[in-house]
This record gives C-alpha cells, structure tokens and sequence, in this order.
C-alpha cells in the first residue's frame, strides 16, 4: 500500500491516513486482486472455449465486456473494503467522520477531472460513499 505525498497532505490527520489504510487492507483481507485475477482467467477461457480460438480471448472482442466486468467488480470491491474501514472506526471508537471528511477532500482535488458515466466508472460516487459514513 503506497500513499502519495499529495494524498499525505491532503489528509488532515493521521487517523484520517489509518481510516484508508484500514480501507485498502480491507481489499487485501478480501483477497480482491486475486479475485480479479481469477475473474480475468475464466472470461478468457470462457471465450476461448465458445469461439475456439485462443488469440481472440485477447482480443478487442472480449475487450468492452470484460470492462463493464471489471468496472461493476470494482465497485463491488470499493464497497467491501469501505465496510473494513468502517469496522476499524467503529472498533477503535474514531468517528465515522474521519473517512467522509478525507474522502469530501479528494473529490474536491479530484473536481474537474473527467470522469466516467456510471455504468464505466470503477468506484462508486464519492457522495455515495460518503453518506454511508455520516449515519
């Protein structure tokens, strides 16, 4: 797990930096790049099998479904691992808060950036995600 020095100063505290760190372990803890990894392999081979050509597994054809895929698994992922940093909050009594306020910051340091119409987009709406800390 890497944090840029950006993201460093973006965060107000060190609490807000554990509150992604408990994040990003929850996607290590969910065995989430594996997943992806074993997902890729069996759309590949489930290609590969219907068309009977190995080459084509890697080709353009299966390129937009294995990224709607890919995008849908992504939010999926970003949901479980925002669950982990919410049981670390609960568990060490920090409030809810501390990933809602870091999290607000990065989408205003990310406003203007193009972003992606829903069904492509590989993380859910920050506001989404934000509500789910402020209950």
């Amino acid at each position: 797990i890497v944090f840029t020095d950006a993201f460093v100063r973006m965060a107000e505290s060190t609490d807000e930096l554990r509150t992604i760190m408990a994040h990003e372990v929850g996607h290590a803890r969910n065995h989430h790049v594996l997943r992806m990894v074993l997902q890729k392999s069996l759309l590949a081979g489930l290609v590969t099998v219907i068309t009977g050509d190995i080459a084509t597994a890697g080709s353009i054809a299966i390129a937009l479904p294995q990224f709607l895929l890919e995008a849908s698994y992504s939010r999926e992922v970003e949901y479980e691992a925002d669950a982990v940093a919410r049981e670390y909050l609960l568990a060490t009594g920090k409030p809810l808060t501390l990933f809602a306020d870091i999290m607000g910051r990065f989408e205003e340091h990310s406003a203007g950036q193009v972003s992606a119409p829903g069904i492509l987009r590989t993380h859910p709406a920050t506001a989404e995600r934000i509500r789910a800390f402020q209950d």
